[in-house]
C-alpha cells in the first residue's frame, strides 16, 4: 500500500502543473467578453490553417499529390451537390409555375358572368 500515496502525490502534482500551465486562460462565465470573439475566431482559422499548412509540408511528394487530388475530388462532388440543389429548385419553380397555370386555366372560376 506504499505505491497508494505515491501516485496520489504524483496526481497532486500533475494538476498543479496543469493549472500553472493555463494560467489566466480560464476565465469565469459572467466575465466572457463577446466583442473580441470574431478577433478569436479569426486567430482560431489562422492557427488551424498553419497547422495544416505545416502537416501538408511534412508529407512527401507522394502524399501531397494525393492530398490534392482528393481535395480536388472532394471540391468537385461539393460543387456537384450544390448544382444539383440548385437544379432542383429550378426544377421545382417550373413545376409551380406550371401547376399555377393549370389552376387558373382549369378549376378557378372564369371573371366573365355566364349566362
Amino acid at each position: 500500500m506504499a505505491s497508494q500515496p505515491d501516485w496520489q502525490r504524483k496526481l497532486q502534482e500533475l494538476e498543479q502543473d496543469i493549472d500553472r500551465k493555463l494560467g489566466d486562460r480560464t476565465q469565469p462565465q459572467d466575465s466572457f467578453d463577446t466583442t473580441s470573439l470574431p478577433e478569436q475566431t479569426q486567430t482560431t482559422v489562422s492557427s488551424l490553417y498553419q497547422q495544416a499548412k505545416t502537416w501538408f509540408q511534412t508529407l512527401p511528394t507522394i502524399g501531397q499529390v494525393a492530398v490534392g487530388i482528393g481535395a480536388v475530388v472532394l471540391s468537385l462532388s461539393v460543387l456537384q451537390t450544390v448544382m444539383r440543389l440548385v437544379t432542383l429548385g429550378i426544377s421545382l419553380g417550373v413545376v409551380a409555375v406550371v401547376g399555377y397555370i393549370g389552376y387558373r386555366l382549369f378549376f378557378a372560376p372564369s371573371d366573365s358572368p355566364e349566362s
